[in-house]
């Protein structure tokens, strides 16, 4: 069984859902939402800053699979060259 999302009206085919941006987008903002807001509950404890390192591996992992989705020709969940326009970096 495969999962399809809805392509817009006139569009050609749909492309299969992106499952592994979908999986490594929750599990890198997991550990980064999660100790955002209990960290300062609980006077930031030892185990947020893990997660906070656990985050920037998934983030980096999402960039790479995301990347290689982009480059052989498919539709990824979180498109890499739309990090490089100029609203998204940090030159000027």
């Amino acid at each position: 069984m495969r999962i399809r999302h809805a392509a817009p009206a006139g569009a050609g085919r749909a492309e299969p859902l992106d499952i592994r941006g979908l999986l490594l987008t929750a599990a890198a903002m997991t550990p980064l939402i999660f100790p955002l807001i209990r960290g300062g509950a609980d006077g930031w404890p030892v185990w947020v800053w893990p997660a906070f390192a656990a985050s920037a591996l998934a983030l980096v992992a999402l960039w790479r699979v995301e990347r290689r989705r982009e480059s052989a020709g498919g539709a990824p969940l979180v498109p890499p060259r739309s990090c490089s326009t100029p609203a998204c970096t940090c030159r000027h």
